[in-house]
């Protein structure tokens, strides 16, 4: 029986020693990693680092437009570094939207794309999803 409990014991010592150090490894690796947007014939999908994976379906895009340099406003969930700010952030004329900007573009404008009740956010440098999204507007 006391043979039993330690090693229920030690079962728990590694759980709760591992458990911690592996939370801080997948932090590490997310926090190194860069935003994806990838996308195929029904959606596009982005990946922020530190924050949730979104889907785009083009079925549920009610509108796309061009919009000048704006705001950001404040950082809900994401990140800021030198190559670019992405994530969920705040402002007042937008709300809560999904943004994913490379820092080192010299053109000022973005692609503001509604969908349904989200809203995203690019800047030119996603010369990818523009095509795309140009397209499907047209």
């Amino acid at each position: 029986m006391l043979e039993k409990v330690k090693k229920n014991e030690q079962i728990n010592f590694c759980f709760i020693l591992i458990f911690p150090i592996m939370i801080i490894a997948f932090t590490i690796v997310d926090f190194r990693s860069e935003p994806m947007v990838n996308y195929d014939n029904e959606k596009v999908s982005i990946k922020v680092p530190l924050c949730s994976e979104e889907n785009i379906y083009y079925s549920d895009i009610n509108g796309i437009k061009y919009i000048d340099q704006f705001d950001f406003g404040k950082k809900v969930k994401g990140q800021f570094n030198k190559n670019y700010t992405a994530g969920w952030l705040n402002n007042t004329k937008y709300g809560d939207y999904y943004l994913i900007s490379c820092n080192d573009v010299e053109d000022s404008r973005y692609l503001y794309i509604k969908s349904d009740d989200k809203v995203f956010i690019f800047n030119v440098k996603m010369a990818e999803v523009f095509s795309k999204t140009n397209t499907l507007s047209k």
